[in-house]
């Protein structure tokens, strides 16, 4: 998690979570992380430079202006009262209230991460309850012990690090759990991959101006996303290698992949997932950096390499009034019917 964006408030209830918590003058963390300043909001929020006091009989009112601003007004982010200090929304930790909940399952993002959450916790339990060193395929020495990483990297972003085992020489080793078909087969999103691999970054971004201009898609125009083809970019084993194993500054680096359930088991001296070598797996089938749209409304996208997202790089897409980033790289090993394929 990290600080709210505007287009945050647009996602799933979050304009009415935020309201009733201004409603409710609770409490909400000013900074980065969940360790930052904790203050008391007051019962105002200013939407389109006007102040607006929350009560029950304009409750749904507020929402919906609240909605129009972050979707239509450029620049100017709603502000909250702290202490009398109007505050941008956007200096505000994102915390769990506003992130998804168990009732989304249905979406391929939460179903993952709800599955890692259990996978993580179970292994660390069933090597923990072993009463002696245990063999496990593709270590050199038996297994002893286990515990779950962080949930935030040095990069303030998820961790690429799930769970640190230690053998019987007490060496230490980074996994990171995965299931079958991750909706993101992982690398630490755009913000690792700057770090670990940002020559292909620069190919990446160049190639897919040049696919979308070359499929005659032309700058700063809308598009319905039916129109727009799902792009595919193959990644070479060096850097998928790369991409996989991390580095120190994203959470990393990897030794280990665990794949496997969610519930862990060990039966006959076997458990019933397999823990892959960094460098096996990279090697074990084709990867691909796939381009998807999200936060689209409208069903509509605009082609926008001028604007920079929060990464420094090109937007590729945006929508709605507010510009707001719509596309996102994410790690696949499956190519969907009709998509287009390119080497990089």
């Amino acid at each position: 998690m990290a600080f709210f964006k505007t287009i945050d408030i647009l996602k799933r209830d979050n304009a009415q979570v935020l309201i009733k918590i201004v409603s409710e003058q609770g409490e909400m963390t000013i900074g980065k992380k969940a360790d930052g300043l904790r203050v008391t909001v007051g019962c105002k929020i200013e939407i389109k430079g006007e102040e607006v006091e929350v009560t029950e009989d304009r409750f749904d009112e507020i929402v919906e202006e609240l909605k129009d601003h972050c979707l239509n007004v450029k620049g100017s982010p709603p502000r909250l009262d702290v202490n009398g200090q109007w505050i941008a929304i956007t200096q505000f930790f994102k915390d769990p209230r506003f992130v998804p909940k168990a009732k989304d399952k249905n979406t391929p993002d939460v179903r993952d991460k709800e599955f890692q959450q259990r996978q993580e916790k179970s292994l660390v339990e069933v090597i923990n309850q072993w009463s002696q060193p245990v063999k496990v395929d593709n270590f050199k020495y038996k297994l002893t012990r286990a515990i779950q990483a962080p949930e935030i990297g040095p990069h303030g972003k998820e961790n690429l690090v799930d769970v640190v085992v230690w053998d019987e020489h007490n060496f230490s080793y980074n996994v990171s759990c995965k299931m079958s078909h991750a909706a993101d087969l992982g690398s630490g999103g755009i913000a690792g991959l700057q770090r670990t691999v940002p020559d292909l970054v620069e190919k990446l971004f160049y190639q897919v101006k040049i696919d979308l201009y070359g499929l005659g898609f032309q700058e700063g125009n809308l598009y319905n996303i039916q129109h727009i083809p799902t792009f595919l970019y193959s990644i070479p084993y060096t850097y998928a290698y790369r991409m996989f194993q991390g580095s120190p500054e994203v959470g990393g680096p990897i030794d280990y992949l665990y794949i496997g359930p969610d519930k862990v088991e060990f039966k006959d001296n076997r458990l019933n997932g397999n823990f892959i070598p960094v460098e096996k797996y990279a090697k074990k089938k084709p990867y691909y950096l796939r381009l998807r749209k999200r936060n689209v409304f409208n069903n509509e996208v605009k082609i926008n390499f001028t604007k920079k997202n929060s990464y420094g790089l090109p937007c590729i897409y945006t929508s709605g009034a507010g510009d707001f980033a719509a596309a996102r790289f994410v790690v696949d090993d499956r190519v969907p019917p009709k998509a287009i394929v390119r080497q990089l």
